[in-house]
């Protein structure tokens, strides 16, 4: 098997065991349907997982009623479809992550057992050894 496909498929396992293993991010995903997720990959290992979400306070110039995490909003299924999606993903990529951040944005329908948008970037980092 090819080296790169080796590196995929061994980040896409550890990228997973960090998704289920995280209590934190496990609980960010449940309780908000919409989200970004950060993993950060050096030399083909996951190193860091970073879970965001935003609120819009603000439209059309009026201030908008505070807007808290849904609770339950996102099933179990929508998870493990979230998940499972993106270790495919990766797995089955041809592009390599030897530094790099990945960004994942995700959206989850109403129902929130499945995604209703999934959105992936990587973003290359380039080392430079100190002289």
């Amino acid at each position: 098997m090819n080296t790169k496909i080796n590196q995929n498929v061994n980040l896409a396992y550890q990228i997973r065991e960090g998704m289920y293993s995280d209590s934190q991010i496990v609980n960010a995903c449940l309780k908000n349907s919409t989200g970004t997720i950060e993993f950060f990959i050096r030399d083909n290992n996951l190193q860091k997982i970073k879970f965001s979400n935003s609120f819009q306070i603000m439209g059309n110039s009026e201030l908008l009623e505070k807007n808290q995490p849904d609770e339950d909003a996102m099933a179990d299924s929508g998870f493990k479809q979230l998940v499972g999606l993106l270790a495919n993903f990766i797995k089955r990529s041809i592009d390599t992550y030897q530094y790099s951040t990945i960004v994942v944005r995700y959206q989850v329908n109403e129902d929130g057992q499945s995604l209703k948008d999934l959105r992936f970037d990587n973003i290359k980092e380039t080392h430079f050894k100190r002289r």
